[in-house]
């Protein structure tokens, strides 16, 4: 029914809709030392100052709504990684994003960010021993490391590159004592307006 809503929506209203989703769930912290919201807004804003197109900054700010969109329909939550939110949050968040309305490389970088931890697990020495205790206890969850099999497949999935440079983003975004402004959120909101003015939503 949201995702209705949303198609029913002129852009702006839209990417209000989507700012309102995340200031009225997106407080929820799942193991990290910040919330969605901090977390999302920082990749996000860390796409931006390094430059990072218009794609890669929106699906860095909305890698994790698959954290959210279950809060809204409290008799289909889904399955928890524990303390640490939603099981497959990755494929939800990229079903909702795909449905909406939002480009290829934005569907693509929220449903492999998992993966893409998965590879550079396997792919990248000392890439492990950074991630947050966090992520390294949803890893446990998510099939740990990639075989090389797995890897060399992933390589060849579309929008390879931007799921990695997000993944890599995601990691940076973990700041606890970040501050979120009105300027951030209204940036997210004018940026996927734009967006979804040039995708038909």
């Amino acid at each position: 029914v949201y995702i209705l809503a949303l198609k029913t929506m002129t852009m702006q209203t839209a990417a209000k809709a989507i700012i309102n989703l995340f200031r009225e769930h997106g407080e929820v912290v799942y193991g990290e030392v910040m919330s969605v919201n901090s977390h999302s807004i920082q990749a996000g804003w860390l796409a931006k100052e390094k430059g990072y197109d218009q794609g890669i900054q929106v699906a860095a700010f909305l890698h994790d709504i698959g954290h959210i969109i279950p809060l809204l329909d409290t008799e289909a939550q889904g399955n928890r990684m524990g303390e640490f939110g939603m099981d497959q949050h990755d494929l939800i968040g990229a079903d909702y994003l795909e449905r909406a309305g939002f480009p290829a490389v934005v569907v693509a970088c929220a449903k492999n960010h998992v993966n893409a931890k998965r590879y550079l697990c396997y792919q990248e020495p000392g890439y492990f021993e950074q991630l947050s205790p966090a992520s390294v206890e949803t890893l446990r969850y998510q099939g740990g490391g990639m075989a090389p099999e797995e890897a060399a497949v992933f390589e060849q999935t579309p929008h390879f590159k931007a799921s990695i440079a997000v993944r890599r983003l995601d990691e940076l975004a973990k700041e606890a004592e970040y501050l979120i402004t009105e300027a951030h959120w209204q940036y997210f909101e004018e940026l996927m307006a734009e967006m979804i003015e040039s995708n038909g939503l």
